[in-house]
């Protein structure tokens, strides 16, 4: 009896574990990134940024973002005149952002598509 007893309660203590993980609050929010061109003063914000990598050259800069809701989740591209162009954007992590000498990027991506 007390060999079921056991598992019984083994098995509600994995099941409590799943749904506090189907539950659970994200927890790779990102912060507001802030780049300052010093030559002039001015200030760039970007929100939700968890990484980011410059290009060698200082062509561009590139970052990932991740929010609270999934919806600013993605990897994002800005050049030296501050245009933003979405390299890939959706709900799901972006990690590893890596960015070689001639400005291409590449990162890891839990999204299916």
């Amino acid at each position: 009896d007390d060999e079921d007893e056991d598992e019984d309660s083994e098995e509600s203590a994995a099941e409590e574990e799943d749904e506090e993980d189907a539950e659970a609050p994200r927890t790779d929010d990102g912060a507001t990134l802030v780049v300052r061109t010093l030559n002039s003063g001015i200030e760039r914000r970007f929100e939700s940024a968890v990484e980011y990598a410059f290009a060698a050259d200082g062509s561009a800069l590139f970052y990932t973002a991740s929010g609270q809701d999934g919806a600013s989740d993605g990897v994002f591209r800005v050049d030296q005149g501050g245009a933003s162009v979405t390299v890939s954007m959706g709900e799901g992590r972006y990690v590893q952002l890596a960015v070689s000498d001639d400005g291409a990027a590449a990162f890891l991506t839990d999204r299916d598509d």
